[in-house]
């Protein structure tokens, strides 16, 4: 038996510009016990199980830039909205008014005005039982359970203003799993054939609601005033549910107070706030998965130096999930009739009565679905040893991930078509042409616009400020449906060699590889959560080389280097229609592979740097009776983009990181003791920048952690 236990506590690298409070700390705990049985000389059975508790502070983010001046798009990148007043400015404004200082884009500095939280817990238990029935023959069974549950809380609009509430999400996750492989190995045949049957459930609530200055920046926000360069009059509203999550605003939202910078008369011409704190929405996710798969692995020795691989895998899983937003019900009818329930403000809070509605907390569904996906995949390897110390191999194999559900409140959306043209559609095409015009064929060959015949049918070919959709918009209505993503999969196909040198001191691996992927999966940040979405065409291709060397018995070398050009395919859209064919001929149940695609086509994917790679040199010394020694680590990625719409202003330059440890032990590895620093140089490094949420044109950034040094004492009793 063994057991074995550890705590972690750090502080963190993010500091509050008001308080100086930090966050992204640990503070963390686990213990792990195993058991090994042996009955007899043929069977061993051993049993692990393992628990882990988490109370944490995670992720806020820097301002990367604050758009202060200029009109700009909204946080989900679709469309183009043009302001009264950059979001920048009025969060600013915002939070200057909270008694905070100026949003900062410098250090690890961040606002928060709700301190995030992240309680997690964490526990599973294996059992991994081998029978060595004969010489030749063997049978392994593995069975595992684990459970793990997190409640966070998070600022989730990222800045010191009090915009929206904390997010307060709960999850949890439950997995069985069995596992039997029987292996039979011969001199010429390793076989191995198997079975593998899991199960898992998701469950997940969260809220998130306006705080005491959501509404009246979102008053602010949707304010157009008097903009001379672009013709617009006072009063005229864009109407996008592309403009800050979703919102969907018009013409006529009734009086407006200039004091408060807010229209207080509601859709039902009653005196009301544009926006009180508390209005948002609630949700409620599950999802069951249910699996099985075949497989089996062989390796063929046709002779001494040719070996032939085949694998393959049949998988066999069955999802069902469902969404339940504001307590109502998920409905599985028709179209039309989810059109109805939202037409009729189903799924609605109040607040979505108003002129100026919220897109992300109104007008979505609550849905369930289910699915069944059966795929095939494998792989064929020849291998061939030239040498004893050199070998050459050739693969081809079919890959696959699991398609699946997006459990999120933005999955289903129902928008007026109308609406949406006007400006989030086509917005470069139309912003610039006033704001009465009906869109007919010849003011549509006049702007030098396509032309559509069903634009030509009223009201969905007129540029109308339609805000809540109504019974006379139905037909104009479409689904943006984002519930469901595509399988993924992938033909990879790779040549290389492994070869030794001076008697095995120096290893060199080089590998050459293709992967053509069909149905790439894109996790894209919408302002709120993600979303998976699927691009048809996706090639990597490339060159990755390894190598060690024992330059001397307490002198060893490493170096690694990647390129690998991995780029989206030329025609995404469907039926290699332009996404702006595809918004003017009305195609509404074609629109959900819309994350302005033909800005991806042909580009590098990403988070995919050209170059990557890491060096590092380990050197060992005795000193009398102990070891002292040190090792010296440098990695860099290259240049890379990390936004799925791969915005320029998402571009991060290529980095250095050093890492350096230095240390003393004793001979029989009882004790060791070690200095070391991580990011010794302080580089900042961004890992992901995005779409500041509620304002458009300004970017914020997680940042990887600055450089951390410390000493570490281990022993072993």
């Amino acid at each position: 038996y063994r057991i074995a236990g550890s705590y972690n506590e750090r502080d963190g690298f993010y500091e509050d510009d008001f308080n100086s409070a930090d966050y992204a700390g640990k503070d963390r705990y686990s213990i792990k016990a195993q058991m090994l049985w042996t009955p007899t000389d043929d069977l061993e059975s051993r049993f692990i199980w393992d628990y882990t508790d988490k109370d944490e502070s995670c992720c806020p983010a820097r301002y990367d830039h604050i758009n202060t001046v200029n009109f700009g798009g909204s946080s989900t990148s679709r469309g183009r909205l043009f302001l009264g007043q950059p979001g920048g400015v009025i969060v600013a404004d915002l939070i200057e008014r909270q008694g905070r200082p100026a949003p900062s884009v410098d250090d690890y500095d961040v606002g928060v005005n709700h301190v995030p939280f992240e309680e997690v817990e964490d526990w599973g238990i294996q059992n991994e039982t081998t029978w060595h029935i004969n010489y030749s023959l063997s049978m392994v069974s593995i069975t595992a359970y684990r459970e793990f549950d997190v409640f966070r809380g998070q600022d989730v609009d990222f800045s010191g203003a009090d915009l929206l509430e904390t997010q307060d999400t709960e999850e949890s996750f439950e997995n069985f799993s069995q596992e039997f492989q029987f292996t039979w190995a011969t001199d010429k045949v390793d076989f191995l054939a198997g079975a593998y049957i899991y199960s898992e459930k998701i469950k997940t609530n969260e809220s998130v609601r306006l705080g005491s200055q959501g509404g009246e920046y979102l008053a602010r926000y949707q304010t157009a005033q008097l903009d001379a360069a672009n013709g617009f009059p006072l009063g005229f509203l864009q109407t996008s549910p592309f403009s800050p999550l979703g919102t969907t605003i018009g013409a006529g939202l009734g009086t407006f107070d200039p004091v408060t910078r807010a229209y207080i008369t509601g859709r039902d011409g009653e005196a009301r706030g544009n926006h009180a704190p508390g209005d948002g929405y609630f949700a409620d996710y599950k999802q069951d998965t249910d699996g099985w798969s075949l497989f089996t692995h062989n390796v063929w020795h046709v002779t001494d130096r040719f070996d032939l691989t085949f694998g393959a895998r049949y998988s066999n899983e069955k999802k069902k999930a469902q969404t339940r937003i504001n307590g109502i019900d998920p409905l599985t009818g028709t179209e039309d009739e989810l059109k109805d329930a939202l037409i009729a403000d189903t799924f609605n809070e109040d607040h979505c009565t108003a002129r100026a509605a919220v897109g992300a907390f109104c007008d979505n569904v609550s849905w369930k679905d289910k699915n069944t996906e059966k795929e095939w995949t494998g792989t064929i390897k020849a291998s061939y040893a030239l040498t004893d110390e050199t070998n050459v191999y050739a693969s081809i194999s079919r890959g696959y991930k699991a398609g699946g559900f997006n459990l999120d409140q933005q999955a289903i959306e129902l928008d007026v078509f109308s609406t949406w043209l006007a400006t989030g559609g086509s917005a470069r095409f139309l912003a610039p042409l006033g704001t009465d015009d009906e869109l007919t064929p010849e003011f549509l060959e006049a702007n030098g616009i396509p032309f559509s015949n069903g634009l030509t049918d009223l009201p969905c070919g007129q540029q109308a400020g339609v805000v809540n959709i109504t019974e006379f918009d139905k037909d104009c209505a479409f689904f943006d449906d984002d519930h469901t993503f595509e399988p993924e999969l992938v033909d990879a196909y790779e040549i290389g060699f492994k070869s030794k040198f001076f008697e095995g001191a120096l290893t060199t691996n080089v590998a050459f590889f293709y992967s053509d992927f069909e149905d790439f999966q894109l996790n894209t940040f919408n302002g709120f959560g993600f979303l998976i979405s699927n691009t048809d065409k996706m090639v990597s291709k490339g060159v990755e080389l390894e190598s060690t060397w024992l330059i001397a018995d307490n002198i060893l070398w490493t170096f690694g280097v990647t390129y690998a050009n991995a780029k989206y395919g030329k025609h995404l859209n469907l039926d290699g229609a332009t996404e702006t064919s595809l918004y003017l001929d009305q195609n509404y149940t074609e629109l959900e592979n819309f994350q302005g695609l033909e800005n991806l086509e042909g580009r590098r994917i990403t988070h995919s740097p050209l170059w990557q790679g890491s060096t590092s040199l380990f050197i060992e010394q005795p000193v009398g009776s102990l070891f002292a020694y040190g090792n010296l680590n440098v990695g860099y990625r290259g240049k890379h983009n990390t936004g799925s719409d791969l915005d320029p202003a998402k571009n991060v330059d290529g980095n250095f990181l050093v890492n350096l440890q230095i240390g003393v032990r004793s001979a029989d590895d009882r004790w060791d003791v070690q200095v070391w620093s991580r990011n010794l140089f302080n580089n900042e490094v961004k890992s992901v920048v995005f779409n500041s949420v509620f304002q458009g044109s300004s970017f914020s950034t997680f940042l990887s952690p600055p450089r951390m040094s410390g000493v570490t004492i281990t022993s072993h009793f």
